[in-house]
């Protein structure tokens, strides 16, 4: 089992890498990541506005910083697993062409979201029992990005409490989307 300030000093330098160092994680990001990174961040961007109409009358440069702090929650979610992956000396693998759809996508939702549970959806959820440390990197995650979100768009402590709240909680899903999407894009590898 991992310790939490081990996987959070792992995320912590991903987040600093050298130009060399990202470029060679790059290399084994696939497209349909990035395509689902994107996805799902317009998907929860429309949820999030349809939910909390006051975010609409927002000048369009802070209604930017709130669809930018879901984006980096998505990645950041990602970058969770990769800590993961490293931490546990999982070498991770060049890409292989995987598009977001259907492959990617289809092999999230029979992990993330199956009508049924299988092997996959039980080897998520059995990772997250063994490695609680991942699981409340998460939450901290999406702590940090409100936090950053809260620096960038000081007005946003002019909104109303239901609104702020589904900010919150709309960058806690991206992060765990984030972790779902690097564990669906492993299980393809």
């Amino acid at each position: 089992m991992l310790m939490y300030k081990d996987i959070a000093r792992e995320w912590d330098r991903l987040n600093a890498l050298s130009p060399e160092e990202a470029r060679a994680l790059d290399d084994t990001i696939e497209d349909g990541v990035a395509a689902a990174i994107d996805q799902f961040n317009y998907q929860l961007e429309e949820k999030l506005f349809e939910e909390a109409p006051e975010l609409n009358k927002l000048p369009k440069e802070e209604s930017n910083k709130i669809v930018r702090a879901i984006g980096n929650s998505l990645f950041s979610g990602y970058l969770i697993f990769i800590s993961y992956q490293n931490l546990k000396k999982i070498k991770r693998k060049p890409k292989k062409g995987i598009r977001y759809n259907p492959t990617l996508m289809d092999e999230y939702n029979n992990t993330m979201v199956p009508r049924t549970p299988n092997e996959r959806s039980e080897a998520f959820n059995n990772l997250l029992d063994e490695e609680p440390a991942a699981e409340m990197l998460i939450d901290k995650v999406a702590s940090i990005e409100m936090n950053i979100l809260r620096k960038a768009m000081p007005s946003i402590e002019t909104l109303s409490f239901y609104t702020g709240d589904l900010i919150r909680i709309t960058l806690t899903r991206a992060v765990f989307i984030g972790f779902g999407i690097a564990f669906a894009e492993n299980s393809l590898k």
